[in-house]
């Protein structure tokens, strides 16, 4: 038995050992991710340059290199080739919103393309849809913070938080609070 034993040992020694062969077929596609969705850090809201005060709005830009991880030449081409784009607003670090979204009965806040293609801009604006002064929570942009998140077209996100851990769609993610769309896309707070 014991001669036996050591006879596999050396057979399979011999069989393992010689010319490596070639490449294996590939395997199969992995499970989608958040791989080239891109999002900005927290960063601090502009001073309006608006001097309405029923109106307020202020430009942003994306930088060219944020905008390379997702493979577009400017903000306007990522969009018009069905790239995905939300804007999240925080106010006094306490209060999350993704744009749009209506604050009391009258004020929206949305964002715009800026037309200029070259521009790579966007524009977040307040409005007070009777007229009215935009409330104080919201009209001090020293309280406020933006986040973008730019997802390239056809993405599907890896349902991490969403319900038995199906697969989430981009309309889906948009429907989501911030805080559910950060447990999909994996931000960390």
């Amino acid at each position: 038995m014991k001669n036996l034993f050591y006879t596999l040992c050396f057979a399979m020694l011999l069989v393992s050992c010689g010319k490596d062969g070639s490449m294996g077929p590939q395997g199969e596609q992995g499970e989608p991710g958040t791989a080239n969705v891109v999002s900005s850090e927290w960063f601090p809201a502009k001073a309006w340059n608006s001097t309405l005060s029923s109106e307020i709005t202020a430009r942003y830009t994306i930088s060219q290199a944020m905008l390379s991880e997702v493979n577009a030449s400017s903000f306007k081409s990522f969009l018009d080739n069905g790239g995905t784009f939300m804007v999240y607003v925080r106010r006094e670090n306490a209060y999350y919103h993704s744009l749009p979204f209506t604050y009391g009965v009258a004020t929206t806040c949305d964002w715009a393309l800026v037309s200029d293609d070259e521009a790579n801009q966007f524009r977040f604006t307040i409005v007070n849809r009777n007229g009215g002064a935009i409330p104080d929570a919201l009209s001090d942009h020293t309280k406020l913070e933006l986040r973008y998140v730019l997802i390239p077209a056809g993405r599907v996100m890896n349902g991490v938080a969403s319900v038995n851990g199906r697969q989430v769609v981009v309309d889906e993610l948009k429907t989501m609070s911030y805080r559910q769309a950060g447990a999909v896309l994996g931000w960390e707070e």
